[in-house]
């Protein structure tokens, strides 16, 4: 659960001063640091969690206008949840599987 925290904390600072790869060097820090059957899923809850937050702060600052215009284009409907989650999904996966790669990575080198 530490770790969990830390890694949320970590990927958050790097979010708010990198571009959106930096979702990539987390995960990757993940994969080589943690142990290798819970890489997908950390990976995934961390980036889940990070993109969402990062995403609804920006749509609080704009007045859910963004958001509500691509829920509109992407699903038809017209709440701001709808892409909010999507952007989570994006960033949880692109943060697993960056986690994943680092976890083949450590096996690789340890081998």
């Amino acid at each position: 659960m530490k770790n969990w925290i830390y890694f949320i904390a970590l990927t958050w600072f790097f979010t708010l001063f990198l571009p959106w790869w930096s979702l990539i060097l987390s995960g990757l820090i993940i994969g080589l640091w943690r142990q290798p059957s819970w890489v997908f899923p950390l990976g995934l809850s961390v980036g889940f969690i990070v993109w969402t937050g990062q995403s609804m702060l920006t749509a609080v600052q704009n007045d859910f206008i963004l958001s509500e215009r691509l829920s509109l284009l992407f699903a038809g409907m017209d709440t701001p949840w709808v892409s909010l989650v999507m952007a989570g999904l994006i960033g949880g996966l692109l943060t697993a599987s960056s986690a994943w790669f680092g976890k083949e990575l450590r096996v690789r080198i340890a081998s």
